[in-house]
């Protein structure tokens, strides 16, 4: 049945950009959500990016700094999270994916992203800054990330006692 999306990406290419709005003229996706990378606001991303805003409207679209490449569908019964290496542009390299019927991994990340519209009201693109996009990451997340070369510590996202 029908589905609602949320869709966390770097970028986003024009082609499955159009792909997902012909799915959603044919009814199959109910409601539609974008997490995209604040790259997605220069360049080349910017005119889907843009054309995302002006179909779905501004509300569809949260931009943070984002890696992610996720996505949820729930409607029809189904809670499935599809998550892998793969951004949603097309890619001439090997790629992962995973595709899991999961509710509890579902449940995560759809909560994240109601926090991010919670916290956030539509944003005006036109704007928009880095400074913005690392912000709203400390405010989901709760963790300021320190730049490795002023604090000594592993470039990750687990923190200087992950490693012991």
């Amino acid at each position: 049945g029908p589905a609602r999306l949320t869709v966390w990406t770097y970028a986003t290419g024009k082609a499955e950009f159009e792909a997902l709005w012909r799915l959603y003229r044919l009814e199959a996706i109910q409601a539609l959500r974008f997490v995209i990378d604040a790259a997605s606001l220069i360049g080349h991303h910017k005119a889907v990016t843009d054309a995302m805003a002006e179909r779905w409207g501004a509300n569809c679209i949260r931009v943070t700094k984002n890696h992610a490449k996720m996505t949820t569908l729930v409607g029809g019964g189904w809670h499935v999270l599809i998550d892998g290496s793969a951004t949603l542009a097309a890619n001439l390299r090997f790629e992962q994916i995973r595709i899991s019927d999961d509710p509890g991994a579902v449940a995560l990340v759809e909560g994240l992203a109601d926090e991010l519209w919670a916290k956030v009201g539509p944003q005006d693109l036109s704007t928009f800054t880095s400074t913005s996009a690392r912000r709203l990451v400390t405010d989901v997340s709760g963790v300021q990330r320190e730049r490795r070369r002023s604090s000594g510590v592993a470039a990750t996202n687990f923190g200087p006692g992950f490693l012991g």
